[in-house]
């Protein structure tokens, strides 16, 4: 009867460098992106150095089983490597070492659960800062309203102009969309995308 020794594969460490932000500089509540993901990896790092010591002490274990056996005839011996090779036959070893591994999955299942809802977290606060600096760089954009002609007084059988509305524009943050024009709480005149120098005549000519 023969017996293949266990040698356990050794799972190398994911390296990731990453600092921590003071708490002065964010809530200290609260982790950046990078934060995030160093302590994801960093928890992967556990369950990596975790599945490597279960594999060496399954080697010291069977190593000192074996020692163990070397002490007494080798019926025992064989009796043992028969009920060994009976469990993996029928399974059982293969479904204990199947529900060690489903324990860790299940733990980085949960972790890349964590580590979402987390950066759903983040960005969600990092638009809202961007909002708030949006809002912090917002100008309004300015007219400037003249009127021709200025004269209010006139003689007998003059004419008089319509009034000219002359609008100048500044522009401010965000493009202006349309210009209107109210005379006593009314509407008179709706520009849409106006340029920076707008005029609009109101009324008739008057010779009478």
């Amino acid at each position: 009867m023969s017996y293949t020794p266990y040698s356990p594969d050794n799972i190398q460490s994911m390296f990731f460098r990453w600092y921590n932000v003071k708490p002065y500089v964010y809530d200290p509540t609260t982790f950046t992106l990078m934060e995030m993901i160093g302590q994801a990896i960093e928890k992967v790092n556990e369950v990596i150095k975790e599945t490597n010591d279960m594999g060496m002490a399954l080697l010291a274990f069977e190593n000192y089983v074996l020692t163990e056996l070397q002490k007494y005839d080798q019926k025992i011996a064989d009796e043992v490597l028969k009920i060994i090779n009976q469990k993996i036959e029928d399974g059982t070893l293969a479904d204990f070492i199947q529900s060690l591994f489903d324990g860790v999955n299940q733990s980085i299942e949960n972790l890349d659960t964590k580590v979402n809802q987390n950066k759903q977290q983040i960005d969600d606060e990092i638009m809202s800062i961007n909002n708030s600096l949006t809002a912090l760089n917002y100008e309004e954009s300015n007219v400037n309203i003249a009127i021709t002609p200025s004269q209010f007084i006139y003689n007998v059988g003059e004419n008089i102009n319509g009034i000219n509305i002359i609008s100048t524009i500044t522009k401010g943050t965000n493009d202006i969309q349309s210009l209107k024009i109210y005379k006593n709480n009314s509407i008179i005149n709706t520009l849409n995308n106006p340029q920076i120098n707008e005029q609009y005549l109101d009324g008739s000519i008057i010779t009478n």
